[in-house]
């Protein structure tokens, strides 16, 4: 069965693959069932991320959508979810060019691997940072995040 690149945030189930080879996934039907499928590294690699057309102030990540989002700071941003259902994720591409640093902060009921970063982080000018959430649920309270920046 062949799938859409869309319909990739399923989970990537075997490393080491080829260009030319399809990736196994599963794919969640959305009932609680799951199917297996196969996507082209390719397809995978296609796909475009989405970009922030706010740029400061409140921000959603959006997990329902495209995984791979890209925010160009220009101010101070608080980061929020939206669409969180158990096994998706959202991956925010963060860069700064603002000029200055700039404060971000995030959703308080996050959880947080490594670094605890729930008093928010100072995001440096030209510097780049990933923020990476995977929600196990429905809420903000089901979201584990992890975020990493240039130093």
């Amino acid at each position: 069965m062949s799938v859409p690149a869309e319909k990739a945030s399923a989970f990537i189930i075997q490393t080491g693959i080829k260009d030319s080879d399809a990736v196994p996934i599963l794919i969640d039907n959305g009932d609680g069932t799951w199917t297996n499928g196969r996507v082209s590294r390719a397809a995978l690699l296609a796909a475009t991320p989405a970009t922030f057309a706010t740029t400061s102030g409140t921000i959603n990540a959006d997990f329902a959508n495209t995984a791979i989002q890209m925010l160009g700071m220009t101010g101070s941003v608080a980061m929020q979810g939206t669409g969180m259902d158990a096994g998706l994720r959202a991956i925010v591409y963060i860069s700064n060019t603002s000029g200055s640093d700039q404060a971000m902060t995030f959703d308080s009921n996050w959880h947080w691997l490594g670094t605890n970063y729930s008093a928010g982080v100072t995001c440096y000018n030209n510097k780049v940072a990933v923020l990476s959430l995977t929600a196990f649920g429905t809420t903000a309270a089901s979201v584990v995040a992890v975020y990493v920046a240039e130093p």
